[in-house]
């Protein structure tokens, strides 16, 4: 029997551990996530919402194609993957999980390979008529989570505010018009070999991040996510056969000015889950924080660039924290 992982929003705080399996093994745990216990219905009660492929719009954004230890992947897998492969990661959710967070877990096949994703729960903004969503019922959750961490605005594809300046944002007339969704990033997974999570990945957490670091830089260390042991000899994705395993230590900056220890009040949420592939501030190869994943969309065009973000809408997430 598979067992019961979850992130969530709770009132003591949104918790969030992530794990991954395979060749990327963990091999220091996190410090400092609770550990967590609580009342579960049975998973069949659960909802599983595929997420769909993204094509994100934002001018800067860049595919990566090196691995967490920043090693290449080879011409023949950047060829075939950024042609024809399609990343397959599913969320499985308690719409009312009797407890005060959402209870989920992700799990994913046909993912590049030793490889980093950001997960965000982005809200949905409203506008009678307009914007993304053109309804007025999730403004109050999309405003929560926007001053629980960040933003963005879909209509000129940038941030268009400083990260510190929620006030700004709420009085815009972008955000009026339901153009500027609030997210929060709540952590990353780390594929395997072969591209796979290893099976239901393990998110729990209380945390709003800004960034993710790795060994060789020296970003400020927040919390750490643990060590991971890179290994490439068994995977397709390289040219060159590199027998020797790799350690490479994650750790997570906090969003600024924001507490990483967050939490929202009792009410039903439709939100949005985005997986965007972490970069750890490299150009190039090394990709720039382009989103491949979400589990709903709306199908209108970009006013930025013409071009749609979805070619068809996924399934919308709703749980009830009571």
């Amino acid at each position: 029997m598979r067992r019961v992982w979850r992130f969530g929003i709770a009132g003591a705080g949104l918790w969030l551990t992530v794990g991954c399996g395979g060749g990327s093994g963990l091999l220091t745990t996190e410090g400092g996530v609770p550990n967590d216990s609580g009342p579960f219905r049975a998973e069949a009660d659960w909802v599983t919402v595929p997420l769909i492929p993204f094509a994100d719009q934002w001018a800067a954004s860049k595919p990566r194609w090196q691995d967490i230890g920043d090693v290449l992947f080879g011409a023949s897998f950047r060829a075939s993957y950024s042609s024809s492969a399609s990343p397959h990661l599913v969320l499985r959710y308690d719409p009312t999980p009797g407890v005060p967070y959402l209870v989920a877990e992700v799990e994913g096949t046909n993912l590049k390979p030793n490889f980093c994703y950001q997960l965000k729960l982005v809200g949905k903004p409203g506008a009678a008529g307009g914007g993304l969503w053109g309804s007025n019922a999730a403004m109050t959750a999309n405003q929560r989570l926007l001053q629980a961490g960040r933003w963005w605005n879909y209509k000129t594809e940038d941030p268009a505010f400083t990260t510190t300046n929620d006030t700004a944002v709420l009085r815009s007339k972008d955000y009026k018009a339901g153009w500027v969704p609030g997210y929060v990033y709540l952590g990353c997974f780390v594929t395997d070999a072969q591209g796979t999570t290893g099976g239901a990945v393990p998110v729990t957490g209380n945390r709003s991040y800004h960034v993710t670091w790795k060994t060789g830089q020296s970003g400020t260390r927040s919390e750490t996510k643990g060590t991971y042991a890179v290994t490439r000899s068994s995977s397709y994705a390289y040219d060159v056969d590199n027998p020797t395993p790799q350690n490479v230590e994650l750790w997570y900056e906090k969003e600024p000015d924001d507490p990483m220890i967050w939490s929202l009040a009792k009410g039903t949420y439709d939100v949005v889950l985005m997986v965007t592939e972490e970069s750890f501030h490299s150009s190039d190869l090394g990709g720039y924080w382009q989103t491949v994943l979400v589990t709903d969309w709306p199908t209108i065009a970009s006013p930025k660039t013409g071009q749609p973000w979805v070619a068809a809408r996924g399934r919308a997430v709703t749980f009830t924290v009571k």
